[in-house]
């Protein structure tokens, strides 16, 4: 199967439920897979057949992360899975790693949360 990788995509973000992080943006980095299902576009090289369109992603992410408040990474997570799938009907599916930097936890410099939802 083959997909599409988008890796340490920068974003500010209202995320979490602690006293002072839901009124400040923090910074969140975003994994992403989206997976494929043909590969008509590397074998004809023609960009109708794109499946995936990488740059329009992003923006909506862009979109997404400017207007969202999420208490859980978690949630946020499967957020951007269900808006990815719902954008891109013809993914078989995709995979997220939104990773965090918290600053109230002084001894840990990231927290992440992996998920993967298929069709």
């Amino acid at each position: 199967m083959s997909c599409i990788e988008l890796k340490n995509m920068g974003y500010q973000a209202f995320l979490g439920f602690h006293e002072g992080e839901q009124d400040a943006r923090q910074k969140v980095n975003l994994d992403l897979v989206a997976h494929l299902q043909s590969d008509q576009a590397a074998k004809t090289d023609d960009p109708t057949h794109i499946e995936f369109n990488y740059f329009k992603a992003n923006l909506l992410l862009m979109d997404f992360f400017e207007t969202k408040r999420t208490q859980l990474v978690e949630a946020l997570g499967q957020q951007i899975c269900d808006l990815i799938l719902k954008e891109f009907p013809q993914l078989k599916g995709v995979e997220a790693v939104v990773k965090k930097y918290p600053q109230d936890l002084k001894n840990v410099e990231e927290v992440s949360y992996k998920t993967k939802v298929m069709r």
